[in-house]
């Protein structure tokens, strides 16, 4: 524990060192630094979190990348959460978003984490909540959160973050009903990316056309913006349209009503953590479960009675 108190304070000095280690400590074995964990916390978000996700391939990390810049040349920190599929022999994050991101790596002011999925739900790691609001603790001014990219279900990061973007591609437009059936109606900007391609200006007219007035969650109807990573342009206009949200959270009172929920969101993935961790240190339910010894349905009976001792 002397380790840990040490990192801790190391921490409150900004030591990069620190905030590294610490989230390896959250993403495997959280609880050895649970309860000392929160005293890191005064419990008011002042980082701006802004949530990536999209399919694979769509050039998320490359957008970051260009947004890392953007964001320091108005002189803003930036903290940078990419989720990648995670390595079944080590557990750690298979691919190395940072790779995309080297021109920042020796940027004080940038700093830029790979977390692996894991049991991740969403395109999300379990553990990406706590390290979003350690970044936070630590005082980035902008918070980035890249997701795996799997789909259309992947709505989990746009609960995470303030402002959360889609990224697609030109590619996209054939598949543009599916799409609208999961993270597209949740989205707060949708980046059509690589739209130095053939099929962008049709896929974003197709966008405008299928959307309409469609509001999302919060209320807000999504912004479209044209984008080249490889070209560099679009990225102002983005920038403006983060902007443009920004402020329809602040005169909206969105701010607080997403903070609540994320509030409640960590509380069931802290139950859930919780729950897994005492039946797996226990053990025999779970095998007798897996055996067949005991039905799934007695299980739960047994493991309420494990859990509520």
């Amino acid at each position: 524990m002397e380790e840990i108190d040490k990192l801790l304070e190391d921490f409150k000095k900004r030591d990069r060192r620190a905030l590294s280690r610490l989230i390896t400590i959250i993403e495997n074995n959280f609880y050895k630094i649970q309860k000392k964990f929160y005293l890191l916390l005064d419990g008011t978000q002042k980082s701006y979190i802004i949530g990536v996700t999209g399919a694979p391939g769509a050039g998320k990390s490359s957008l970051i990348n260009l947004l890392i810049s953007a964001f320091r040349k108005e002189g803003k920190s930036v903290g940078v959460i990419a989720v990648d599929p995670t390595s079944h022999r080590t557990g750690g994050a298979f691919l190395g978003d940072r790779i995309r991101m080297q021109s920042h790596a020796l940027d004080k002011d940038v700093f830029i984490r790979s977390m692996g999925s894991r049991e991740g739900k969403g395109g999300l790691s379990l553990s990406t909540p706590l390290a979003v609001r350690l970044l936070d603790a630590y005082g980035f001014d902008i918070i980035m959160v890249e997701t795996v990219g799997i789909g259309q279900e992947d709505i989990e990061i746009f609960k995470l973050s303030d402002t959360g973007l889609l990224v697609v591609t030109p590619e996209s437009g054939d598949d543009i009903q599916l799409i609208k059936a999961g993270n597209l109606e949740e989205a707060d900007i949708i980046v059509i990316n690589k739209a130095d391609r053939e099929g962008a200006d049709r896929l974003y007219k197709e966008f405008k056309r299928e959307l309409g007035n469609v509001k999302n969650s919060y209320g807000f109807s999504p912004i479209i913006v044209k984008v080249s990573t490889v070209k560099k342009e679009g990225i102002s206009e983005l920038i403006e349209a983060i902007d443009i949200h920004k402020r329809f959270m602040e005169d909206n009172r969105v701010f607080e009503k997403k903070r609540r929920e994320r509030n409640l969101s960590l509380f069931y993935l802290l139950m859930d953590y919780t729950i897994r961790k005492t039946l797996r240190e226990e053990g025999i339910i779970l095998k007798d479960i897996e055996s067949g010894n005991i039905d799934p349905f007695t299980g739960v009976k047994k493991a309420m009675n494990v859990i509520c001792e």
